[in-house]
């Protein structure tokens, strides 16, 4: 099962800023990420920002994530 990656206005504007390679290696990482994005995340403590995190070399990538009928 697949997830679908949504995006923030803000992670957009911010990834925009990155150089290329870095764009490519969070785009790849995402993709694979989306087919079972809790295998490779970690629960944050504080809820306030979202539910679980990935590493991506040096930046963090936060997943909140929802669940919709």
């Amino acid at each position: 099962m697949s997830y679908e990656l949504l995006y923030t206005k803000r992670a957009v504007r911010d990834i925009q800023k990155l150089n290329e390679i870095v764009k490519t290696r969070i785009k790849n990482a995402l993709e694979n990420y989306s087919q079972n994005p809790l295998k490779y995340s970690e629960k944050l403590t504080n809820f306030a920002l979202g539910n679980y995190r990935f590493r991506i070399g040096d930046y963090r990538v936060i997943l909140i994530s929802m669940v919709i009928k």
